[in-house]
Parts: structure tokens; C-alpha cells; sequence
């Protein structure tokens, strides 16, 4: 049986992997494509919350970054 992961490439060149920790591991295709638009999701939260709690220390978050999705077959 395949196994999935997928890797988000933002458009600043940051990049962010899934990890067997995070439970990264997928058994479908579109369950690991499922499993970056979460952390897609989770990304954009952290940055309002930091936002929030001091608006002077960090940026006003931009949700509509940029960003490509590459699921991969482990």
C-alpha cells in the first residue's frame, strides 16, 4: 500500500514538510492534501494570534500568501 506526504513551498521560500511526528504519513493522495491545507489553516491562525497579542512585534498577517502544494509518494 502507497504511502503520501506532502511538502508546502510558500511564495517568501519558506518550506514546510509533513513529518511522521506531526502525523504526516497519509494513505491517499487526497488525504495528504487534506493534511496541508490543515496545516495551510493552522499557519495562518498562529500568525493572528501573534498579531494580536502584539501588534507592534510582528506584521499584520497576509492569509493570501502565496504557496504551492506538492503531495509526494513515499
Amino acid at each position: 500500500m502507497s504511502k503520501y506526504s506532502w511538502k508546502i513551498t510558500f511564495s517568501n521560500g519558506e518550506i514546510l514538510e509533513s513529518d511522521e511526528d506531526m502525523d504526516g504519513i497519509y494513505y491517499s493522495e487526497d488525504e495528504a492534501y487534506e493534511g496541508a491545507l490543515q496545516a495551510i489553516s493552522e499557519c495562518n491562525t498562529g500568525k493572528e494570534i501573534l498579531y494580536m497579542s502584539n501588534p507592534g512585534d510582528y506584521d499584520e498577517p497576509d492569509n493570501d500568501e502565496d504557496y504551492e502544494i506538492e503531495i509526494m509518494e513515499l
